[in-house]
């Protein structure tokens, strides 16, 4: 079962409301090999039972924001700067101070290596609530929130 398969069975597992982790249920879901590789096997049935709730979290985020980015927007409404200064891509939690005097920080993990003085920015939000900042001559974009005005 490949690594697709095995996420989306997982996601099928934790849509019919499976709420706690079979003891066994690491064993379907990864080859021996995986299990010896990530350490799961040496971990207490509560420490797998949590791993467990937090990577049904981690999916049903994931799986939002993907759908959330797939909608089109909700309006029309985007907003239109200027990152202040130099910009150097992101890195995971990166700080974007705005020539409008907005600043919005990275949402979800992910790397762009990326140099430019003063790049234009457009900052759309979609159906679900989430923002995304795009930086056009980049050609990529990323998940934003604001956090000051």
């Amino acid at each position: 079962m490949n690594m697709f398969e095995r996420v989306l069975l997982l996601s099928v597992l934790l849509a019919l409301g499976m709420t706690q982790a079979r003891a066994d249920a690491w064993d379907e879901w990864m080859t021996a090999a995986e299990r010896e590789s990530t350490g799961i096997e040496r971990l207490s049935t509560g420490e797998r039972e949590a791993l467990y709730l937090w990577l049904q979290g981690f999916i049903a985020g994931a799986a939002a924001e993907f759908d959330a980015e797939q909608r089109p927007p909700e309006d029309s409404s985007e907003i239109r700067s200027r990152i202040a200064g130099t910009f150097r891509g992101w890195t995971g939690q990166t700080v974007f101070r705005l020539e409008n005097g907005q600043v919005w920080q990275q949402r979800r993990p992910s790397r762009l290596m990326y140099e430019a003085e003063r790049p234009e920015v457009v900052i759309r939000r979609n159906r679900a609530g989430f923002h995304s900042m795009e930086v056009p001559e980049a050609g990529r974009s990323v998940l934003v929130q604001r956090i000051e005005e």
